[in-house]
């Protein structure tokens, strides 16, 4: 966890910001069409996406 110091805020309450990163990687070798690649990313990333949501996630960044 990466955290910094600053003076409280005077006229509002703090927020905790959670951020998650996600590095996506090929599933399927590249020789399968194209159709099937996209399902099975998007099924790999529709995993992680939810897990982070049920982590607290407020940010969550793809690539």
């Amino acid at each position: 966890a990466f955290s910094f110091s600053a003076d409280k805020e005077l006229l509002r309450e703090p927020r905790i910001v959670r951020v998650g990163l996600i590095q996506n990687s090929i599933v399927l070798p590249t020789t399968a069409p194209i159709s099937e690649q996209k399902s099975a990313i998007m099924n790999k990333i529709n995993q992680m996406v939810d897990a982070a949501a049920e982590s607290g996630v407020n940010i969550l960044c793809l690539q």
